[in-house]
């Protein structure tokens, strides 16, 4: 058995939406964003993956 299942499925929706650096919520995203997939950054084109919710818990 292997650390990822792949015999589940997850169903959900992806919203994609750019975030303005000038943002003052981006300064407290970052704080949040800890242990996201990709770290955060200002100087490049990151993307963060966090589940926001699920039908079953772990």
């Amino acid at each position: 058995m292997s650390i990822i299942d792949r015999d589940h499925i997850l169903k959900g929706i992806v919203v994609l939406m750019h975030k303005n650096v000038l943002n003052i919520d981006v300064v407290d995203d970052i704080a949040n964003n800890e242990g996201d997939t990709v770290p955060p950054s200002f100087l490049d084109n990151s993307i963060a993956l966090k589940l926001i919710s699920a039908s079953k818990a772990d």
